[in-house]
């Protein structure tokens, strides 16, 4: 065997026994990739469930003050306020509907803010303060649900990580396996040419 092919052997054992360790190298940088997209997507979401949970109880503190105020003052200029606060509440409900999954107190959210469109009729000053209360419970009730929700989508994430570990763990033992049979052929295949040269 002439030198120039033991040389060319023995580049070509190298180079095959690092493809196991190019493709595990492939497969952490695509998991970690996904990892940081998971986390993303998770942050976002709750930085966004937050912020409209706040945005949420806000427009119904406004709401239950403007609502009070026309109790006692029933002028047009209030009675604009109250239907701009009503608006405001219902446009964050919607947004935080959106993105909260199967939520009953969403639909519940939607009467009361029908009942309170009527806040001009309204002359029962108990029955304002029902009406604030089951608004006021609404509102604790929509924050349980998106508590809930982070939660869940946590728990989800957390399980997929698990999952990836177990996965990464598994891959990174049978590539190493391989790897390391390809470098011990390799060194077979390497030794036996040197033997023959020694001999000649």
């Amino acid at each position: 065997m002439r030198v120039g092919s033991l040389r060319q052997l023995t580049l070509g054992s190298f180079i095959l026994a690092l493809v196991p360790l190019i493709a595990l190298l492939w497969q952490s940088q695509s998991d970690l990739a996904k990892v940081s997209r998971m986390t993303t997507a998770e942050t976002r979401f709750v930085v966004t469930a937050v912020g409209i949970m706040q945005q949420l109880e806000g427009a119904a503190i406004d709401l239950e003050r403007t609502l009070r105020q026309y109790a006692i003052i029933q002028n047009t200029t209030v009675a604009d306020l109250t239907d701009n606060a009503i608006a405001q509440f219902a446009s964050a409900r919607q947004d935080l509907c959106d993105i909260i999954d199967n939520s009953e107190n969403c639909q519940q959210l939607v009467k009361q803010i029908e009942q309170l469109r009527n806040f001009r009729t309204i002359n029962d000053q108990l029955l304002l303060n029902a009406y604030l209360a089951s608004l006021s419970n609404g509102v604790i009730a929509m924050r349980k649900d998106v508590d809930a929700s982070i939660q869940a989508r946590l728990a989800i994430q957390r399980e997929d990580m698990t999952s990836m570990q177990a996965k990464q763990a598994w891959s990174t033992a049978m590539l190493v396996s391989v790897s390391l049979l390809l470098i011990l052929l390799g060194s077979q295949l390497i030794v036996k040419p040197v033997n023959k040269l020694k001999q000649i």
